[in-house]
C-alpha cells in the first residue's frame, strides 16, 4: 500500500511538472482515482487519487509561485521571513526564505555579497532584512545542469543580496530547537576547520558539506567512482547508531535493576535511534539522511519486535515522507541515485548473502547491483561511471568507511561535546583525510574524467536495458561483468545530437563574459573561456559541459584574446578537462603577468603556446581557416585595443570575426590596416560597449548577424542601447546571450542563428 501511495503521488508531481499546470487543476487525478474506486470498488484506487492529487497541488504551487516572482522587475523591499536552509553550516553562499511578508513573494534566495553576511542567519529562526530582489537567472548553455527549472521546482523564481546589511535583524533573543541544532551544526564545523589541510573532507563526510571540498578534491571521489561517500547516508548513521547502541548496551546491562524489569536492548535501541535522529538534524537533514532515518528505524523497531519487515516498505514510507516535504526532490539526482541503488540492493540481494558466499563476494556483488542500478540516472543526468568503480569500492571504500569516517566522527563529537581532546582528534582526522585525498588523487590523476553529456534517448534505452539485464543476472561473477560493460559503454556513448550540426558558431551564455565555439565537420576552435570569480568557474561550470554536449573532445586550437579575467579566467578548467593542441596569445602576451598562471598550466599539459596576431601565417584546423588579424607587434594602448582579433572561415565561406574587447579607436586602426574586413557574423566587441561597435566598424564588417556575449541585466549595461539603435539602423539583427541564452548559428550556406532554452526579457 504505501509503494502505491508512493507511486502515485510521484507520477501526480510529474503530471504537474510536464504540463506546468495549475495547482487547482489537481481535481482531476483525484477525480480519475474516485472514478477508478468506484468502477473497480476498491478504495485502495480512491486513495491512489488522493496522494496524486496531494503531489500535484503541492509541486504546482510551487512551480506558480515561482512564476510570479520571476515576472516582478527588480525593486528594493524590506520583508520579512522565515530560514528554511542555507547552503553551508559555515559562511553560508546563499539562504532560502520561506513565509515571507512585504515583497509579494512566498519564497526568495538571499545571496551573501561577503563571507559573512549570512552566518548568523539559521533555519528556523525569523530575519528581517532590507533586500535588492530581481527574478533569478541562470545560464542557458548545452550541457548545463544548474538550470533555472530546477530552482522553479524549489518554487524560487527570485533571487536577493542585502541592500544594507547592518539593516538585517535576526529576530528572537532564544533560538528554536532547529536554529540550535545549526547554531551547533556552525560551531563544529568551525571546530573541525582548525584541522588543517584535510579538514574539507572530514567536514564533507561529518556534516555532509560537499561545498567544504575544494572541487579538485571533489573530482577525484568522482573519477574513482567514490562520490556516494561524501553523502551522509546509511553508512553514517548506522556508525553512529552502533556506536551508541554499544555504549548503552553496555552500560545498561550492567544494572539489576533494569536488567530485572525491562529488555536492556530495546533501551539500547531507542538511545542509539535518538542518537541517529540527533545526528541526521545535526548533518542537515538531506534527503539521503532522511531516507536512511526512516530505514534505520524500520530495521530497529523488526529487531525489537523480534518480526520480519517487508523489504519495500520502509523505503516507500521514506519516500512518501520526502515526496510529501518536498515535491522537487523527485527530479533531484542525489534523491534518485540514493532511492534508485537502495531498492536495487534491497530487492536483488538475496537472505543470507553474506553467510553464503563470503563478506568479499557480497560487497562485490552489492557495489556491482549499485552500479548497475544508477548508471541509467547517471547518464541522464551526464556522467559516467569510472571502469575502476567497482574495485575502488572494494578496496578504498573498507579504508574510508572503516577509519577515515569514524575518525571524522569522532572529531565532530568531540568538538559537539567540548572534549579538552577536540582540537587533536580534528587534527588528526584532518590528517588521515588528506593523505587519504592524496593517495586517491595520486590514483585518479592517471584516469580519465568521467563527466559526460546526456546521451539520445535510444543510447540511453541500450543503457537502461543492460541495466535491468544486468540486476536481473544471479552470479555475482555476471553482475560484476555487467558493471564493468555499462561502465564501458557510458565511456563511449556520443552525446545527444544538438542541433544546427557542424560547421557552427556556439556562443556560449557565460554571464558577464565571453567564450566562443567554431566546430567545424574536422576541427574545433574555441575563442576565450569566460570569467572565474571565487566559486564561479564559468569554465567549469558552462564552457566544459557545453563542450561535451557538442561533442567536442578534443579542442585543436584555443585563443585567449587577452588577459582580462572575463576572457581568460575559465581556460584553467578547459586545459584541465579536455586535450588541447595549441594555445593563442596576442603578442607581448607572454609578457603579462596575469598570464603567468594559465601559461605554466598549458605548458604542463603540453600544450604548445604561441604568441600572434597581424603578420602571422593563416592555419588550417581541419576544415576550418583561422586568420589572425590584430595586433601588430609593436601595437601601443590599452589591454583592451591590443585584443587578438581572429577571423574563422568555415568550409562553405561563411566568416567569423571575433574581436576581443577592441575599443573604438582600435577599430579604427585595424581598418585603416585591413583590405577586407567583412564578415558574416560579429561577435559584439567588448560586449556591446558604448565605446565600441563604432558606426565605421560596423558599415566596414557588414555583418548579417550579430551576438553580444553579455547578462541580461548587466551592470555595465551592457549591450548598450546605442549600439543596438546603431545595428537597427543598419538592419542587422542581433542574438545576445542574455535574453537568448547560447546563440547556435549554423554556418552552412546563409548563416541561421538560434537561441537555447527559453528567451527571457532583458531591459
Amino acid at each position: 500500500m504505501l509503494a502505491r501511495l508512493a507511486l502515485a503521488m510521484a507520477l501526480g508531481i510529474a503530471l504537474a511538472d510536464l504540463g506546468d499546470a495549475a495547482p487547482a487543476a489537481a481535481i482531476w487525478p483525484l477525480a480519475a482515482g474516485a472514478a477508478l474506486a468506484l468502477a473497480l470498488r476498491s478504495g485502495a484506487w480512491a486513495v491512489a487519487g488522493l496522494a496524486a492529487a496531494a503531489g500535484w497541488h503541492a509541486h504546482a504551487l510551487q512551480l506558480t509561485d515561482a512564476r510570479e516572482a520571476a515576472r516582478r522587475p527588480p525593486e528594493e523591499v524590506r520583508v520579512e521571513g522565515t530560514v528554511a536552509r542555507r547552503s553551508a553550516a559555515w559562511q553560508p553562499r546563499w539562504v532560502d526564505l520561506e513565509a515571507v511578508r512585504g515583497a509579494g513573494l512566498r519564497r526568495v534566495r538571499v545571496y551573501a555579497a561577503s563571507a559573512a553576511d549570512l552566518d548568523d542567519w539559521l533555519p528556523g529562526e525569523r530575519v528581517r532584512a532590507q533586500l535588492r530582489v530581481a527574478p533569478l537567472l541562470r545560464a542557458r548553455n548545452p550541457g548545463d545542469t544548474d538550470s533555472l527549472r530546477r530552482l522553479w521546482r524549489e518554487g524560487l523564481g527570485a533571487g536577493a543580496t542585502l541592500a544594507h546589511p547592518s539593516l538585517a535583524v535576526v529576530r528572537g533573543a532564544a533560538p528554536g530547537l532547529r536554529a540550535s541544532f545549526h547554531a551547533e551544526r556552525r560551531r563544529i564545523a568551525r571546530s573541525l576547520a582548525a584541522g588543517g589541510p584535510g579538514s574539507g573532507l572530514v567536514r564533507g563526510l561529518a556534516l555532509g558539506e560537499r561545498g567544504a571540498l575544494a572541487p579538485a578534491q571533489r573530482d577525484v571521489f568522482v573519477r574513482l567512482g567514490l562520490a556516494h561517500v561524501l553523502a551522509v547516508s546509511g553508512l553514517h548513521l548506522a556508525w553512529v547508531a552502533a556506536a551508541v547502541y554499544a555504549l548503552a548496551r553496555g552500560g545498561l546491562r550492567r544494572s539489576a535493576f533494569l536488567a530485572a524489569r525491562c529488555d536492556t536492548r530495546r533501551l539500547a535501541f531507542g538511545l542509539a535511534l535518538s542518537a541517529a535522529v540527533a545526528y541526521a538534524a545535526l548533518a542537515g537533514g538531506a534527503v539521503p539522511v532522511r531516507r536512511s532515518l526512516v530505514l534505520l528505524a524500520a530495521a530497529a523497531l523488526a529487531i525489537v519486535r523480534f518480526r520480519p519487515q517487508r523489504p519495500g516498505a520502509p523505503l516507500a514510507a521514506a519516500a512518501l515522507w520526502i515526496l510529501a516535504r518536498e515535491p522537487a526532490a523527485l527530479f533531484a539526482a542525489g534523491a534518485q541515485l540514493s532511492f534508485s541503488a537502495v531498492a536495487a540492493l534491497t530487492w536483488a540481494a538475496p537472505a543470507g548473502e553474506s553467510t553464503r558466499t563470503g563478506v568479499g563476494c557480497a560487497a562485490l556483488r552489492r557495489s556491482a547491483t549499485a552500479i548497475l542500478a544508477t548508471a541509467p540516472l547517471i547518464a541522464w543526468h551526464g556522467g559516467g561511471v569510472p571502469l575502476v568503480a567497482l574495485a575502488a569500492n572494494l578496496v578504498a571504500l573498507p579504508w574510508l568507511a572503516a577509519v577515515v569516517l569514524p575518525s571524522a566522527l569522532v572529531a565532530a563529537v568531540a568538538s559537539a561535546a567540548h572534549l579538552p581532546g577536540a582540537l587533536l582528534a580534528a587534527k588528526t582526522a584532518a590528517a588521515l583525510a588528506h593523505a587519504s585525498v592524496l593517495a586517491l588523487g595520486a590514483v585518479a590523476s592517471a584516469l580519465p574524467g568521467v563527466e559526460r553529456a546526456p546521451p539520445s534517448r535510444a543510447w540511453l534505452c541500450a543503457v537502461v536495458g543492460l541495466a535491468v539485464a544486468g540486476v536481473a543476472l544471479r552470479a555475482t561473477a555476471g553482475r560484476a561483468g555487467a558493471a564493468v560493460a555499462i561502465a564501458a559503454l557510458l565511456a563511449i556513448v556520443p552525446p545527444a545530437p544538438v542541433a544546427p550540426a557542424p560547421p557552427r558558431l556556439v556562443a556560449l551564455d557565460v554571464g558577464q563574459g565571453e567564450a566562443a565555439l567554431v566546430q567545424g565537420r574536422r576541427g574545433a576552435v574555441l575563442v576565450d573561456a569566460g570569467g572565474a570569480y571565487g566559486a564561479g568557474d564559468a569554465g567549469r561550470r558552462h564552457v566544459v559541459p557545453a563542450l561535451r554536449a557538442l561533442g567536442v573532445a578534443r579542442i585543436d586550437l584555443l585563443v585567449v584574446s587577452h588577459a582580462d579575467l572575463d576572457h581568460r579566467g575559465g581556460v584553467p578548467s578547459v586545459l584541465a578537462a579536455l586535450p588541447v593542441s595549441e594555445l593563442w596569445l596576442p603578442w607581448g602576451g607572454a609578457g603579462d603577468p596575469d598570464f603567468a598562471e594559465l601559461m605554466a598550466r598549458a605548458r604542463s599539459r603540453g600544450v604548445r603556446v604561441r604568441e600572434v596576431g597581424r603578420g602571422s601565417p593563416v592555419r588550417r584546423i581541419g576544415d576550418l581557416r583561422v586568420d589572425p588579424l590584430w595586433p601588430p607587434r609593436a601595437e601601443d594602448g590599452s589591454r583592451n585595443a591590443r585584443s587578438l582579433v581572429v577571423r574563422v572561415t568555415a568550409p562553405g565561406g561563411a566568416r567569423v570575426l571575433l574581436p576581443g574587447d577592441l575599443d573604438a579607436d582600435a577599430e579604427a586602426r585595424w581598418l585603416a590596416r585591413e583590405s577586407d574586413p567583412r564578415a558574416d557574423v560579429l561577435l559584439l566587441p567588448h560586449h556591446g560597449s558604448r565605446g565600441s561597435s563604432s558606426e565605421g566598424f560596423l558599415d566596414a564588417v557588414a555583418p548579417g548577424l550579430a551576438i553580444a556575449s553579455a547578462p541580461c541585466r548587466s551592470r555595465y549595461g551592457m549591450p548598450h542601447p546605442e549600439v543596438r539603435a546603431r545595428l537597427a539602423a543598419r538592419g542587422i539583427p542581433l542574438r545576445w546571450t542574455g535574453r537568448d541564452g547560447a546563440i547556435r548559428v549554423a554556418l552552412s550556406g546563409s548563416p541561421r542563428a538560434r537561441g537555447t532554452g527559453d528567451a527571457i526579457s532583458c531591459p
